[in-house]
């Protein structure tokens, strides 16, 4: 995982033009970036899948979790595909 996680980090840092930057503070400002990105789309989840215990009924309750997991899993394949086709 964490070498997926650097390859995703290379990848933005080409983005970047590094004339004046040091090359500390772009790995540090891109990776706080990719960190607290990561950090709101777990808390949206987990809010999700935790408000989901409150829905009466089991089957509602299977439907939205499973929903919520589809939902990550497209998100994943989605950035998988872009970054193994170079989009």
């Amino acid at each position: 995982f964490g070498a997926v996680h650097g390859l995703g980090l290379a990848g933005g840092l080409q983005a970047f033009d590094l004339e004046g930057w040091p090359l500390v503070v772009a790995l540090l400002s891109l990776n706080v970036g990719i960190e607290l990105s990561q950090l709101l789309l777990v808390c949206v989840f987990a809010a999700i899948f935790f408000g989901a215990t409150y829905v009466s009924g089991e089957a509602p309750r299977k439907r939205l979790r499973q929903l919520g997991a589809a939902t990550i899993a497209s998100m994943g394949a989605f950035w998988f595909m872009s970054r193994l086709l170079g989009a």
